[in-house]
Formats: C-alpha cells, sequence, structure tokens
C-alpha cells in the first residue's frame, strides 16, 4: 500500500525510473511526509538535487533544461524548474537553501548525505527523512507541518522500510 493517489504513484515512479542514479537526488515535500505516514494530501512531487543536477533532471524527465533558472524568494532559493508528467507536476530544486528564523541561509540540502532509500511499490526510492522536512517546514513558517514532522521522526520505524543512508537498489 503506497498510499498515494495512482496519477502521483505512477508520476513517482517515472520520476524514480529516470532519473535512477544518473543524478543524486531525493524526493522532499508532501510527498515524503505522506510517506512517512503524515496525513499530508500532495499535489505535486518535489525533486531536491544539486545546481547541476536540476538541469540534468529536467533533461532526463522530459522537461526543458532552460526552463531551470536560479529563483529567490527571500524564504527559500534554488536552482528551480517545473514540468508535468501526465497530470502531475514536479519542481526541482537543485541546491535548496531556506533562510534561517534569524537570518542568513542554511547550507543547501546534501541530498546524498541526507536522503533514506525505502522501498516504494518494489523499488528503491531516496526520500527526505521527517527531521529535514520538519525543518524545512519550521524555516518556511509552516509549524503545522512541522509539527505533523516530529511525530513521525519517532514513529518513522512504524512506516516505510529504509534500505540504508547510502543507496542501493532492490
Amino acid at each position: 500500500m503506497t498510499g498515494l493517489p495512482g496519477p502521483l504513484r505512477d508520476a513517482l515512479l517515472t520520476v524514480r525510473h529516470r532519473l535512477g542514479t544518473r543524478v543524486d537526488w531525493l524526493v522532499g515535500g508532501s510527498v515524503a511526509a505522506a510517506l512517512w505516514g503524515v496525513e499530508f494530501v500532495p499535489r505535486d512531487i518535489d525533486v531536491f538535487t544539486d545546481r547541476d543536477g536540476a538541469y540534468e533532471a529536467a533533461r532526463l524527465l522530459g522537461g526543458d533544461r532552460d526552463g531551470v533558472r536560479f529563483s529567490s524568494t527571500g524564504v527559500v532559493r534554488s536552482h528551480f524548474g517545473s514540468l508535468r508528467l501526465g497530470e502531475v507536476t514536479v519542481e526541482i530544486m537543485g541546491g535548496f537553501q531556506t533562510c534561517r528564523p534569524g537570518g542568513g541561509w542554511r547550507p543547501a540540502v546534501d541530498v546524498t548525505a541526507e536522503r533514506v532509500w525505502i522501498v516504494f511499490d518494489r523499488t528503491s526510492l531516496p526520500i527526505a527523512p521527517p527531521g529535514l522536512l520538519a525543518r524545512i517546514y519550521r524555516d518556511l513558517g509552516r509549524a503545522d507541518r512541522a509539527e505533523a514532522l516530529a511525530g513521525a521522526s519517532t514513529a518513522a520505524r512504524a512506516g516505510p522500510q529504509p534500505l540504508n543512508r547510502m543507496g542501493g537498489s532492490l
């Protein structure tokens, strides 16, 4: 049981198949939270990678490399691109950073150090751990989401089964 609606599940499997190990990446946002058992309703797929990986991920997913641009809102900044897989939006964020509540930018998310590989629909999938998701939501001013993830950190053992923190595939 994946807990994701069919189109979202299918798009996620397409992302996994096309990106594979060609770029370092992980799934973040509400999809990762839902896979940890948090009752979020995902509407899109957030793919975190490094700066160069954002451009390569866009190409591998059938989007336009030129559609990825450095973007900053003052709260977040990344090399950002958005594309569609069927009816699902996939947002690519390379070198994703959030502004600390007291000011200053956090270091970019290190996807190779942070990702946790889980079993998803009989394949391995790299996702963000609950603690990273909670920190990002706190930085974005989404205390409600950060609190929902606090419980997931301790309940993660009952959620998806991590393969290991270094990767690998089934």
